[in-house]
């Protein structure tokens, strides 16, 4: 598959695309997981209490 049918594939620019392959070829499939997944919000929720109102 070309780089430009894999752009029209997934909705994505030749450039994305690029970036993509070649992250996923130095980190393997980890390359295309978000880098701040498992990270503590900058911002967390307010905990709530548990009842409705």
């Amino acid at each position: 598959m070309t780089g430009k049918q894999a752009a029209e594939l997934l909705s994505l620019s030749l450039r994305q695309v690029d970036r993509l392959r070649k992250r996923v070829l130095e980190e393997d499939e980890n390359g295309v997981i978000h880098k701040n997944r498992g990270e503590n919000l900058h911002m967390p929720y307010p905990k709530t209490s548990g009842k409705k109102s």
